[in-house]
């Protein structure tokens, strides 16, 4: 009786009301909505690109679940394309029909009803394995079916995008409390050193010249440590805002990397670094911020250092490659992952994140480095082998040429 199957159908809705996947929109479906009409069979078809895919199923025998066909050669798409129910009394009198389909299946008669009919994402077929004309009535329960089953996708996906942004957020939140975790440990770290020896220095006034010498190293090392350190956040913030600018000119690129190789040179003796330096002219021209440019050199040379093991071997090479110069940084150093290579140059990445990790830093200085480079209209890639089988920077910066 209609009052039955009106009952059926407040129950599906209910069910519908809480679903939370599309997987249990379509369980639901084929587990329910036969009763609605008595079919032999239900689909649930959904709308991908021009082909209408047949996700799932419920049917006295097999029908088309797992496959796809071609939205102009089968009734789903017709109804979807049409934007109208299809009511089908016999199969074999109906051209729609691509019957070596439906030859191997009981289907005689069906019914097919698009899900949202202002722009369908879909249908569900009905089917019979008798002759069966669908009434009136039956068309009214499925329709209201179909379109409880449309706004029940709605929420699914509202539910998914509510439930990726909280994901994200969460992940944000994550990222934003392990980075001032590492900020406060990285800024801590240099002034409990300058304040250690200022108390020292201050206390005593006994200490030898060498001693004092030290004290003043450590000082001053540390102090251009925090330097480094805030200079990257500035600079973070002025990329971030778009005041970040270039001041180019004319240089010789070799002045650049000559200068960022003079300011390392004490830390690649502490550790008996071997340098080699190739290049295919003492004269290198190109159109630049000197101080940008040094600045890219200065934190590439200084990672190869610091992840380089003791009487490593650091290599400078200089060539043209078509209208770039291109400076590769090669080192026998720690290497990087294959799974962090992606990241690399994203702000805020560091292969070690952790506060009690060898070497510090931000996870500024890479996103910075390509940010510059890019900001001269050149590029930066990153190379490595693995784990402990060293990489290699290379950055392309635009040549000057004659006549240009």
């Amino acid at each position: 009786s209609y009052n039955k199957e009106s009952k059926e159908l407040v129950q599906i809705i209910s069910e519908l009301s809480k679903a939370r996947s599309l997987q249990t929109i379509m369980d639901i479906v084929k587990e329910r909505s036969r009763r609605l009409v008595n079919s032999d069979g239900v689909t649930f078809i959904l709308k991908e690109g021009n082909s209408c895919y047949y996700a799932d199923e419920n049917a006295i025998s097999s029908l088309w679940k797992g496959k796809k066909f071609p939205m102009q050669f089968c009734i789903s798409g017709w109804s979807m394309i049409h934007k109208k129910s299809v009511v089908i009394p016999d199969i074999y009198q109906d051209s729609r029909i691509p019957i070596e389909a439906y030859k191997p299946t009981f289907v005689k008669s069906l019914a097919m009803i698009p899900i949202r009919i202002s722009d369908p994402v879909g249908a569900i077929g009905h089917y019979w394995a008798k002759p069966y004309t669908a009434s009136e009535q039956d068309l009214e329960l499925l329709q209201a079916l179909t379109e409880t089953v449309s706004v029940a996708i709605e929420n699914v996906n509202l539910y998914n995008s509510q439930q990726n942004q909280i994901a994200e957020l969460r992940s944000l939140n994550k990222s934003k409390d392990e980075f001032l975790m590492v900020l406060s440990h990285e800024l801590r770290t240099p002034l409990n050193s300058i304040l250690g020896w200022s108390k020292l220095l201050k206390s005593n006034s006994n200490y030898s010249d060498s001693d004092l010498l030290i004290g003043i190293d450590s000082i001053e090392r540390n102090a251009r440590s925090q330097s480094s350190l805030i200079n990257d956040l500035l600079d973070t913030s002025l990329i971030i805002t778009g005041k970040f600018s270039l001041n180019k000119e004319e240089i010789n690129l070799m002045d650049s990397l000559n200068s960022s190789i003079k300011s390392i040179k004490v830390l690649a003796e502490e550790k008996k670094l071997n340098f080699s330096l190739s290049t295919f002219a003492n004269i290198v021209e190109v159109f630049a911020d000197p101080k940008r440019l040094e600045q890219v050199f200065d934190n590439i040379l200084s990672n190869a250092i610091k992840f380089s093991q003791d009487y490593g071997k650091i290599q400078i090479r200089i060539d043209r490659e078509q209208s770039f110069i291109r400076i590769q940084f090669i080192d026998e150093g720690i290497g990087i992952e294959a799974d962090f290579l992606p990241f690399l140059f994203d702000r805020f990445q560091q292969a070690d994140s952790s506060t009690t990790r060898h070497s510090g830093g931000l996870g500024l200085g890479l996103s910075i480095v390509k940010y510059i480079v890019e900001a001269h209209g050149g590029q930066i890639k990153a190379e490595s082998l693995g784990l402990k089988k060293g990489s290699t920077f290379t950055v392309y910066i635009p040549e000057i040429l004659v006549g240009s």
